[in-house]
């Protein structure tokens, strides 16, 4: 194919994928045709399971709790750019390597990376299966991805095997201690790992990075490390 035409191809798939912005449970469970299986007590827990959902769906009354491991963010086209380009950096992408989304939320990051690094398995794991439906939509139109392989992992974390990652990343910012403990303990040694909190005892720090968040008009500093 055309240099220049496959440019626009892929150009028009990460249009797609950004397209699909819809952020709150419930305004993606409205797309899904999904909402009206809820319970009222089920709806609740949805338009109110993060600050943000509140927020989005004028609860500002509620006073309930939240959950802080389930708080969304997604990075930026921009961002995903700016990760590529140091993954490829740091390491020799070959056709072995597997690249782990932990908290892939809606699939964007796997998706974009699927069209322009050299990453030919790329897996999202997410937890809340909404948002995995969504990933899963999303990427019906854009597939397929050249030669690449994606997958979307409906799953906690806890219960993924991290033994075939060779490059995670992770926006573990709101995660607690506890799960980022388990979680870093499961990376494999020699592990590339882009982490949003420092990891002191990983003594192989390749570069603090800015990444463009969509949570944040300033760029947060995320860590490349090396296990």
């Amino acid at each position: 194919m055309d240099k220049e035409l496959k440019q626009m191809l892929d150009n028009s798939k990460i249009d797609r994928i950004y397209s699909n912005s819809l952020f709150s449970l419930k305004s993606i469970s409205e797309d899904l045709g999904i909402w009206k299986e809820f319970s009222d007590t089920e709806k609740l827990y949805l338009e109110n399971i993060t600050k943000r959902d509140s927020d989005l769906n004028k609860n500002f009354q509620f006073s309930g709790s939240y959950d802080m491991n389930l708080v969304y963010s997604e990075i930026t086209r921009k961002g995903v750019e700016t990760l590529s380009e140091k993954i490829e950096k740091y390491r020799k992408v070959t056709s072995k390597d597997v690249f782990v989304d932990i908290g892939g939320g809606c699939g964007k990051l796997s998706m974009h990376l699927g069209i322009i690094s050299n990453l030919k398995t790329l897996v999202s794991v997410e937890l809340v299966d909404i948002r995995h439906k969504y990933a899963k939509k999303t990427y019906e139109q854009v597939a397929p991805i050249d030669d690449k392989s994606i997958f979307f992992i409906n799953k906690n974390i806890k219960d993924f095997d991290l033994s075939i990652a060779t490059v995670v990343f992770m926006n573990d910012v709101c995660f607690s201690k506890e799960l980022r403990d388990s979680i870093y303990e499961k990376i494999p040694r020699g592990c590339h790992f882009i982490t949003s909190i420092e990891r002191p005892e990983c003594k192989i720090l390749k570069e603090d990075i800015l990444l463009n968040i969509s949570w944040n008009k300033n760029k947060v500093k995320f860590y490349y490390y090396i296990k």
